[in-house]
């Protein structure tokens, strides 16, 4: 999982972070309605990890 800032009037895309850890095998991301909080499927782990959004 690697996390990325987007600078849209200098079209620059930057990392803000990258974590290998929870994540097994992820197939499907969603973002919950209130936009705070990303949950991944572990398809090799059969579980589902959950990333603030900041």
């Amino acid at each position: 999982m690697t996390g990325y800032r987007i600078d849209r009037p200098a079209g620059i895309l930057s990392v803000i972070g990258h974590t290998s850890q929870g994540v097994s095998g992820p197939t499907n991301f969603v973002i919950d309605p209130s936009g705070r909080w990303l949950y991944v499927n572990n398809s090799t782990a059969d579980s589902v990890a959950q990333f603030a959004v900041l």
